[in-house]
């Protein structure tokens, strides 16, 4: 429920909404790769930097075919502080 919240606050607009009720759908279900990865882009796209690189980092060891993932892992990895 919580993930599918989070798409439709997502579709307008509402991205810190979003972003509170995809983490809580990854909380209660830590292996939920579709609710982990819009957490992960919605965090990216908040410049929320070091938060989306620890969730692509899980999604690149569940989903390492995925070059999507791969590259904005790499984006986020650049962008994050240090």
């Amino acid at each position: 429920a919580h993930h599918h919240l989070g798409n439709i606050l997502a579709e307008h607009d509402d991205l810190v909404g979003a972003a509170e009720h995809y983490g809580r759908a990854v909380d209660l279900a830590p292996n939920l790769i579709e609710a982990r990865r819009n957490l992960a882009f919605v965090m990216m796209h908040l410049g929320r930097y070091a938060a989306a690189q620890t969730h692509f980092e899980a999604l690149a060891r569940a989903t390492p075919d995925d070059a999507e993932v791969r590259q904005a892992l790499e984006r986020v990895r650049a962008l994050a502080p240090r």
